[in-house]
């Protein structure tokens, strides 16, 4: 899996993905779609009105770009709204949510560097915050207000929420996996400790912010796992690096979309479409993923 990961962020050239990522993509994707499974899919899209699949994976497929596996000519994302049930607890939890708010949302970005670990500032990510605060009229949690005690104090407190920062996965010890902010850092473990139940969607602008790791019962760690557990409904994060312009391409769409009544799935479709006509390499707009029910 490392080894496609590494292709996907080659530059293609000429072409949407190098051939050794389209090489990587069709041995991992045979391990899902395998005769009967496309058999199955190739009848839905003859029908008609199927638009989604909802893949539950294990493992290693965990960190694999589902909606990237290749199907007909092309991928299953020419076909499908691809998202992904990262368990089967996220099943139920409709049944212990408490009651969702009435819109709004809230954002936190912070466009400084890494504190010292070499990130550069980044100033797309306010641009970013202040697109999508706009939509809702709301203020963004921004610049120096933008601290780790001020970020969870607003976690929770709308429908939506979208955090727009440097993020790191720690692969030795998930729940440390982090964001930076103005003056320290947001863990996944802080975020377990918050009630998130009113939430339905939670967004992740940060590098890297949707790898996961599993253990030896496929139970996942990491800061999706940790917004789905304290009881957000979804969320969408990014298996790797993304560049700047193709985030805040890609998140503008799809909280403009949420603003004007879209639902989140639908609005997940339409803003990796858009991303996709404008950067249509997969590595750039392959990167996002919807996590959740």
């Amino acid at each position: 899996m490392g080894g496609l990961r590494s292709a996907l962020l080659d530059e293609p050239l000429h072409r949407a993905v190098t051939r050794e990522a389209e090489s990587g993509l069709s041995y991992f994707g045979s391990w899902i779609l395998h005769p009967v499974a496309v058999e199955l899919l190739e009848s839905l899209v003859s029908q008609g009105g199927y638009s989604r699949i909802l893949f539950s994976p294990h493992e290693a497929l965990h960190l694999f770009p589902l909606h990237l596996t290749p199907f007909r000519d092309g991928i299953l994302a020419d076909h499908f709204t691809v998202t992904v049930l990262p368990s089967l607890e996220c099943l139920f939890s409709g049944s212990r949510a408490a009651e969702a708010k009435a819109g709004g949302v809230s954002v936190v970005a912070c466009a400084a560097g890494g504190l010292g670990v070499g990130l550069p500032e980044e100033p797309s990510l306010h641009e970013q915050a202040e697109r999508i605060a706009g939509l809702f009229g709301s203020r963004p949690l921004t610049g120096d207000n933008a601290t780790p005690d001020a970020a969870l104090d607003v976690l929770g407190a709308a429908r939506y929420l979208h955090l727009a920062a440097h993020g790191v996965p720690d692969h030795d010890a998930p729940l440390f996996s982090r964001v930076y902010l103005a003056g320290g850092q947001l863990h996944a473990y802080e975020v377990l400790e918050r009630d998130l139940r009113g939430v339905e969607l939670v967004t992740l602008s940060a590098c890297e912010s949707a790898l996961l790791r599993y253990d030896f019962f496929d139970n996942l760690h990491g800061l999706v796992p940790a917004f789905l557990r304290a009881g957000a409904r979804a969320v969408v994060g990014a298996l790797w690096p993304v560049e700047p312009d193709v985030a805040v391409t890609f998140f503008g769409e799809l909280y403009a979309h949420l603003a004007a009544g879209v639902d989140q799935v639908a609005a997940f479709r339409a803003a990796q479409n858009t991303a996709r006509e404008r950067h249509p390499n997969y590595r750039d707009w392959g990167g996002f993923s919807y996590f959740g029910r």
